[in-house]
């Protein structure tokens, strides 16, 4: 199965409304390193893609990524939807040992949500984020400062326990779709980039982390 295969099969697997997100503008800067970055996939050296391109700017590529890797992980989610309700999955975890609660403000408190609702408010939120100018702008020069601190970071932390999630309890509906070495790709291709530039701590991948080692070992 070929990921064009894989998107099709998604499709007609939801139940609700699961979709790309546009960002870039066909034509722009932007939309060319987009496709650039997806193309650069098919040459199978994942290591080698996720490198930043000659004479492109590092917060341009981490920005056309944090949107493409939203995208897929969105998709996953949508191809097992129907086993994640709320009560297949009544607590946001990957694992046993790996529970999520869903915050956005540092003295909130933390709400205990299912894993439907938590993966819902988080896409809607980096949804948020990408959608606003000051975080994420067209032009180069107007990133704010700690940017990737602040902003890519907690986003990359957060999209990726979808992916855990998905391998610790919904991982036979992947493999029953055909879909088993795509998802391997995509975590392969989401922890090479984010060790390349720095984008989560080694506390974060504990959770994924026999795979990791299994996966990404050099």
């Amino acid at each position: 199965m070929n990921f064009v295969n894989l998107i099709q099969l998604i499709t007609f697997s939801r139940t609700k409304t699961v979709y790309d997100r546009q960002k870039f503008i066909k034509g722009s800067r932007k939309y060319d390193l987009y496709k650039q970055a997806k193309e650069t996939l098919g040459g199978g050296d994942l290591k080698k893609a996720v490198l930043l391109p000659q004479d492109q700017n590092v917060n341009d590529w981490i920005a056309v990524h944090v949107v493409d890797f939203r995208n897929k992980l969105n998709l996953f989610h949508g191809l097992v939807q129907e086993q994640c309700t709320e009560e297949t999955c009544p607590i946001m975890n990957a694992g046993p040992q790996w529970e999520y609660h869903w915050i956005t403000k540092k003295k909130q408190k933390p709400q205990k949500l299912s894993a439907p609702e938590y993966i819902s408010k988080l896409i809607e939120w980096v949804d948020n984020q990408i959608d606003d100018p000051r975080y994420f702008p067209e032009e180069t020069n107007k990133y704010p400062r700690s940017w990737k601190n602040k902003i890519c970071k907690p986003i990359f932390r957060r999209l990726f326990r979808i992916l855990g999630h998905i391998y610790y309890n919904h991982f036979a509906t992947i493999r029953e779709k055909g879909a088993e070495a795509h998802l391997n790709t995509l975590l392969i291709h989401f922890v090479y980039f984010a060790r390349q530039f720095s984008l989560m701590e080694q506390k974060d991948y504990l959770p994924m982390k026999e795979l990791i080692v299994r996966f990404c070992q050099n």
